[in-house]
């Protein structure tokens, strides 16, 4: 790495507005302290008495400063054993997430050809607008991505690791604050905390967990050399445009590449992508991939149909407008898994008005729709046919 540029990065770290707030969401805990002249950080040390600590002065010169964010980046990065660039990336970026995609064939000088660059750009757009689209209705394939993902993606941005770098970085837009929300409900079994995060789960979140749940998902087909599950799964994961974006991004089997993804600590990623690791696309994948999405453009999509009770309705307006969000926590039968789960389900106006009947005499409900996985539940898209069974 370029000492000037890694200079460069370091010098636009905003202690007060990037570090600290960093530290504070990582669980990093401020110590109180009769010295007012310096800001003191604690995080508890695994199978050790004594708790890391990180020291930066209230008041100083910007060199100062800059010296003492230095060393912190390179505590941070020693600790989560990554480079110190990437880490420098986790703390600017502290309240987005960020994916990275390296080129693992760069020459000796770590650059990549002009056209090849360009098709990593396209590709990479292309998967974010596709995984966007799936977002809206989950299709195994779109012949033109629908407008609202394409405002959806419009908040993302490309750019690299440092100027000239090779590692391409996709940036999601700020994570929101959460907004508190009126939720009535009954017989939730204390889960009230965890289905409001779902309701409220950012659109920017929920399409970085779809890439990554797919990228894993591509590394657990080769592993066990059983292609069946990128197929079966699209509802969640990746959808045929997407397989396709992915091989323009491999350079249609000459260029092996490399995934990663930093995400923010403002809010917690799902469990099964929490704990994300590099997942490599090689030339020998790359014939699998275009099968897959060959196998999914021919798919006809089913709806499947969930019964059970209303357990839970929330809107954030006035519920006659047309403009309204209504939702709904279904619990009913998952058809996927064959387990009983909570449905985070939206609402037409005349829906929800059934919807609240239902919820409040506890009748028997039924609808349609499209099962997929987000956050650490499941929202029912493209829902239709809404039915209340009378006793």
């Amino acid at each position: 790495m370029s000492t000037n540029l890694f200079d460069t990065l370091l010098e636009s770290i905003d202690l007060d507005a990037q570090l600290l707030p960093y530290l504070d969401l990582s669980g990093w805990q401020q110590v109180e302290r009769n010295d007012s002249n310096w800001s003191i950080w604690h995080i508890d040390a695994p199978e050790d008495d004594q708790p890391y600590e990180l020291v930066f002065p209230v008041r100083s010169k910007r060199g100062e400063r800059r010296e003492y964010a230095r060393k912190a980046i390179e505590f941070l990065a020693a600790l989560h054993d990554e480079q110190e660039e990437r880490t420098v990336q986790r703390v600017i970026n502290y309240d987005r997430d960020v994916l990275f995609l390296r080129n693992t064939d760069t020459n000796v000088n770590q650059t990549l050809p002009l056209p090849l660059a360009s098709d990593h750009v396209r590709g990479l757009e292309r998967i974010f607008l596709y995984a966007a689209s799936a977002e809206h209705d989950p299709k195994p394939y779109f012949d033109r991505p629908p407008r609202a993902a394409q405002t959806d993606v419009q908040g993302f941005s490309f750019g690299h690791t440092l100027p000239g770098s090779f590692i391409f970085t996709v940036t999601a837009p700020r994570l929101p604050a959460l907004q508190p929300i009126q939720l009535t409900f009954k017989d939730l079994d204390g889960e009230e905390d965890r289905l409001i995060q779902l309701i409220n789960r950012p659109r920017a979140r929920r399409i970085g967990e779809r890439v990554a749940r797919g990228l894993q998902f591509i590394r657990q087909a080769e592993r066990s050399q059983d292609s069946s599950l990128l197929i079966t799964e699209y509802h969640s994961a990746f959808n045929a445009n997407i397989y396709q974006a992915l091989v323009e991004v491999a350079l249609r089997g000459n260029a092996k590449v490399e995934f990663d993804i930093a995400w923010s600590p403002k809010l917690a990623p799902a469990h099964d992508v929490a704990d994300f690791s590099p997942v490599r696309v090689r030339r020998e994948e790359i014939s699998t991939l275009k099968y897959v999405a060959k196998e999914l453009r021919d798919t006809k999509p089913e709806p499947m149909t969930i019964a059970g009770n209303v357990r839970g309705l929330t809107v954030d307006d006035n519920p006659r407008l047309e403009s309204a969000r209504r939702v709904v926590i279904l619990y009913g039968n998952n058809p996927i898994t064959g387990r009983s789960a909570n449905f985070i389900v939206e609402l037409a106006r005349d829906d929800y008005r059934r919807a609240i009947v239902a919820h409040t005499d506890w009748e028997f409900v039924q609808i349609a729709g499209t099962p997929v996985r987000s956050g650490d539940g499941w929202r029912l898209l493209d829902a239709r046919d809404f039915r209340v069974f009378t006793v």
